[in-house]
């Protein structure tokens, strides 16, 4: 069970000023900075006039039905970071995929453990600003250089084949349309020794990831199911109730 402490401020924080709304998150023994200019509700409605004149000369973007995704901490994000911090063999020295990284926190824990980490996102905004998060957070990186960030639709994969022994996605799958174009690309992107670990809070659209593992040659298998709670932390807000997520291990068959 991962929960703040009891006054819900002091693991996860966060505080709004005049500038960015920023977070203070604890996790393997260290104090990570979060920042984001807006929040969902508030790029949402910023993309859809953006949108609309993107879809008025290119009819196949609106396909994509785009949210913002990237700009929340997730409970699902949290529970994959904390995996990292205490499975920090299996990140040491290995090539490391953070799939959908948004904001950039799993990418950062992974590189501090030693891991050669790329951050991934289809959102160029997202990737703008897990690089100035990034730099916020230098003390704790050490090698600020091991972190790199690239822009990429994971249906048009332009990475060496099965190159990653280590793919992490924190809270990847909104929709079950994801699930076919994401298992293609694990299928692709995993080393042949190597693993994914999936992090996701019960939806049931996983099922469709399920079923398009099967066809992809890929095992999956349930490692954690942990009940996470993050005090003031949008979008936990006040319940206490906390989020059920699953840590899923996915291997070549």
């Amino acid at each position: 069970m991962i929960r703040a402490d009891d006054d819900g401020g002091n693991a996860y924080g966060s505080y709004a000023g005049d500038g960015p709304e920023r977070f203070e998150v604890d996790l393997g023994g260290q104090r990570w900075i979060v920042e984001r200019d807006a929040d969902l509700e508030a790029l949402w409605e910023d993309m859809v006039s953006e949108d609309e004149n993107r879809t008025a000369t290119c009819p196949e973007f609106a396909d994509d039905e785009r949210l913002p995704y990237w700009t929340e901490v997730w409970p699902a994000s949290i529970l994959l970071a904390h995996w990292c911090a205490e499975n920090k063999a299996l990140v040491q020295g290995q090539r490391v995929l953070d799939l959908g990284c948004g904001l950039g926190l799993i990418a950062m824990v992974a590189a501090s453990l030693g891991g050669r980490v790329v951050g991934m996102d289809y959102e160029h905004p997202a990737l703008v600003n897990a690089r100035r998060i990034a730099r916020l957070n230098a003390s704790n990186l050490g090698n600020i250089g091991a972190l790199n960030w690239v822009v990429m639709d994971w249906r048009k994969n332009a990475f060496t084949p099965n190159a990653f022994p280590l793919v992490l996605c924190g809270d990847i799958m909104y929709e079950s349309r994801f699930g076919p174009p994401l298992a293609r690309f694990l299928s692709q992107t995993i080393a042949r020794d190597g693993r994914a670990v999936l992090a996701e809070p019960s939806r049931d659209v996983f099922a469709a990831f399920r079923s398009a593992a099967d066809s992809e040659g890929l095992a999956v298998s349930r490692m954690v199911q942990e009940r996470v709670y993050a005090g003031q932390v949008r979008p936990f807000g006040d319940s206490g109730h906390g989020v059920t997520v699953n840590l899923w291990e996915i291997t070549l068959l």
